[in-house]
C-alpha cells in the first residue's frame, strides 16, 4: 500500500518538477545559438542547486516523516560534536519513513 503511494507520489513530483524545466531547457537549446551547450550547462547547473535547496524542506516530507530528536544522551552528543568542528548546526530530526 504504502510502496504504490508513495510510487505515485513521487511519479506527480517528478512531473511538476522535470516538465517545466526539460521544456525551458528546450528553448534554450533552440535559441541558444552556437553556445547554447554553455547556457544549457548554466541553467541545468541552477536549477540543480535549487533543487538541492528546496528538497530536504519541501519535497523529503512528503515522503517520509519528520520528527525533532528528543532531549538526550544522543543529541547532547551531537550537538557536542557539532560545537566542537564549529558546525552550524540548527535542527536535529529523526526521519521514519
Amino acid at each position: 500500500k504504502f510502496f504504490i503511494k508513495d510510487n505515485i507520489k513521487k511519479l506527480i513530483v517528478t512531473l511538476i518538477l522535470i516538465l517545466p524545466i526539460v521544456a525551458l531547457l528546450i528553448k534554450i537549446i533552440q535559441i541558444g545559438g552556437d553556445y547554447f551547450f554553455v547556457y544549457a550547462w548554466l541553467f541545468v547547473t541552477i536549477m540543480s542547486l535549487i533543487i538541492a535547496f528546496i528538497y530536504p524542506n519541501y519535497i523529503a516530507p512528503l515522503f517520509d516523516r519528520y520528527d525533532p530528536l528528543r532531549e538526550g544522551e544522543l543529541r547532547s552528543s551531537i550537538e557536542a560534536l557539532a560545537a566542537k568542528i564549529n558546525f552550524p548546526l540548527a535542527k536535529i530530526y529523526v526521519v521514519e519513513g
